[in-house]
């Protein structure tokens, strides 16, 4: 078996990677995004950590 029989990573394989996460994360966002209640919107917009929090709670 030879001991250096694995490629090099390549920098177009991580610019791939690195693409592949960002529209995965954005489908998860658009989907989340997507039920939100409209009386949770303001407390999830502002940066108030315990007003998400409580959003996330109840």
């Amino acid at each position: 078996m030879l001991d250096n029989d694995h490629q090099p990573v390549k920098l177009t394989g991580l610019l791939v990677l690195a693409a592949i996460a960002v529209i995965f994360l954005i489908i998860v966002w658009l989907i989340g995004s997507a039920f939100v209640q409209p009386e949770d919107a303001p407390a999830l917009q502002s940066w108030n950590k315990f007003d998400v929090i409580r959003v996330v709670v109840r």
